[in-house]
């Protein structure tokens, strides 16, 4: 964002002093609670800021993380189309068998399920299916820099990637063993 356009939406903010929110110099408003920077928005739309501020208000005051959103909407209670997410998966992850069967299962099933089902049933963690139906990308795909030649690495390789998927997978904890005392056969009296 331009300093202009920084600096016209500061001379907006003179005018307009009840409005609770400051401008950043990253070009979003901006509030500080209890010692902490918070974003709400671009400066092009402060209605949708306010509106936002005014959601999230009473859970940054005490203290609480405010709920996860899309689109105003809270995420996680929403039921999501896990189709929608597996064809995102497949197109971010290529062919790779395991993903492939996994979502070849969603296909087959229920069309509708919320977070923590989708995550459970493809084998990723609830962080990751927002991120895929937000931004369309999963945080540990992304193509990283090497720290000591600070060049691009390569994309995960399809093999790196199963391997990844299969570290990951959750199990169910074993079932406890349940010991029985063993019943000897009675003793013949003679």
């Amino acid at each position: 964002m331009q300093k202009n356009e920084i600096e016209k939406w500061r001379a907006w903010k003179k005018e307009h002093p009840d409005f609770p929110l400051t401008v950043a110099p990253c070009g979003q408003w901006q509030k500080k609670v209890r010692g902490r920077t918070y974003y709400f928005g671009s400066l092009a739309d402060p209605a949708a800021a306010l509106t936002r501020w005014r959601a999230e208000k009473d859970f940054l005051l005490s203290s609480l993380t405010p709920p996860e959103r899309m689109d105003g909407q809270e995420i996680r209670s929403q039921a999501v189309s896990l189709e929608q997410v597996a064809e995102r998966l497949l197109a971010l992850c290529g062919k790779a068998d395991i993903i492939f069967a996994r979502c070849k299962r969603v296909m087959d099933g229920p069309h509708l399920y919320t977070v923590e089902e989708a995550a459970e049933v493809l084998g990723i963690t609830r962080r990751q299916v927002i991120s895929l139906l937000t931004r369309g990308e999963l945080p540990w795909i992304n193509v990283s820099k090497d720290k000591q030649t600070s060049k691009p690495r390569k994309r995960i390789s399809e093999a790196d990637l199963n391997r990844f998927i299969e570290m990951r997978r959750v199990e169910p904890p074993p079932k406890p063993l349940r010991w029985r005392r063993r019943q000897l056969p009675p003793r013949e009296s003679g």
